[in-house]
């Protein structure tokens, strides 16, 4: 009985250990400085946005509706 629980205990330390590593991120010898980023960091400013755009040709309609009066009566002259 004894023999399980420590050969438990060992297992259990050698697979918290490796949680431990692989959820830090490596072994650990890595400084953050020396991390790579895909992406540039900087200061946020609050700045206007002009946007302008310039498209020649021609807007067609998704839906094309015709628009007509509902009175129809003859016109006496």
């Amino acid at each position: 009985m004894q023999k399980r629980w420590v050969i438990v205990s060992v297992a259990g330390a050698a697979l918290a250990a490796g949680m431990f590593f692989t959820l830090r991120g490596g072994d650990g010898k890595t400084k953050k400085s020396e991390a790579v980023t895909p992406f540039r960091v900087g200061k946020v400013q609050a700045e206007d946005l002009q946007v302008s755009v310039r498209e020649v040709g021609v807007v067609d309609p998704l839906v094309k509706v015709d628009v007509k009066s509902a009175v129809s009566a003859a016109s006496w002259g």
